[in-house]
């Protein structure tokens, strides 16, 4: 066995969980000086300890001897264990569930976008495909969406180049949901990237009549509106919503709908200047680029 792997594996996967070598051998019940002889490789743990260190790593015991390249940039096959991470958000605090994912996104140097789209993401839709399998109840799809949804929130602050918001910005951003669509945290997630980019966001969610939409677009008015539509099923509302929008005197800002249900046909059907997104990003660069941000994007 090679005892050199086991080492760096240890160190690696405790980083990644944001937990210290005092802090994992209390957990574990081993100590500190313990962890610290194991990831020197100068001692090695019984099959009962190394059972208790994976499970307070949040992994499965293999990937302790795994002779995978811990540093090989992260891929949208496997970006990493969506299942451990579904498992954390169920049973343990939302702090450690943060420290799980700053760890990974420290380690491959992850941009806020990128952790979006290969974290947070996948997580939706594999807690997504789980609910519908049956595998998780709705009670639980909620609870984890929830954490999501809060995950987004912290993620976003802790990013250091965050500039202040300026009460003259002039970029102004509005985002709601189609009627009756209830999927709206890739649309808050959108927000917070642009907030990050020192943009005013108006960030509206689910279920907002729409003349009440149009009377706060009038107060606001907003630079970009983005409109997002999960499913086939709400075209008939967001139909419904577009065409009060294209009546509407005091909107005068493109529009960009995004989401699985939305439609490029949507562009042709109206007068006002309407675009089409069908992931955050492509949503985040073509709002960024109606307004001639010279700032590029970093390739995701």
């Amino acid at each position: 066995m090679e005892y050199g792997i086991f080492a760096k594996n240890l160190k690696f996967y405790r980083k990644r969980r944001g937990l210290t070598q005092t802090s994992l051998g209390d957990k574990s019940g081993v100590g500190q000086v313990n962890i610290a002889n194991y990831e020197r490789g100068t001692r090695f743990p019984g099959e009962k300890t190394i059972i208790i260190l994976a499970e307070n790593l949040g992994i499965s015991p293999d990937l302790l001897f795994s002779g995978y390249n811990l540093k090989q940039d992260i891929s949208t096959n496997m970006p990493f264990n969506l299942k451990q991470l579904i498992s954390l958000l169920l049973n343990n605090s939302l702090k450690e569930c943060r420290a799980y994912i700053n760890g990974w996104k420290k380690t491959n140097g992850l941009t806020l976008e990128k952790t979006f789209t290969t974290i947070l993401i996948p997580l939706l839709k594999e807690t997504g495909d789980k609910w519908q399998n049956g595998e998780i109840s709705i009670w639980e799809e909620h609870l984890i969406s929830a954490k999501i949804r809060e995950l987004i929130t912290l993620l976003s602050a802790s990013e250091n180049n965050s500039p202040l918001i300026d009460s003259k910005c002039k970029n102004v951003w509005m985002g709601f949901c189609a009627p009756s669509d209830k999927h709206d945290i890739v649309l808050f997630m959108l927000s917070q990237l642009l907030k990050n980019r020192g943009w005013k966001t108006y960030f509206i969610g689910t279920d907002v009549p729409i003349n009440d939409l149009l009377s706060m677009a009038e107060k606001i008015a907003p630079t970009v509106i983005s409109i997002s539509i999960s499913m086939d099923l709400f075209q008939a509302g967001l139909d419904a919503y577009l065409q009060k929008i294209d009546m509407s005197r005091d909107i005068h800002c493109p529009i960009i709908i995004g989401g699985k249900g939305a439609d490029v046909s949507y562009k042709l059907k109206y007068t006002k200047v309407i675009h089409y997104a069908s992931t955050i990003i492509e949503g985040y660069e073509t709002v960024l680029g109606l307004q001639n941000i010279e700032e590029k994007l970093t390739t995701l």
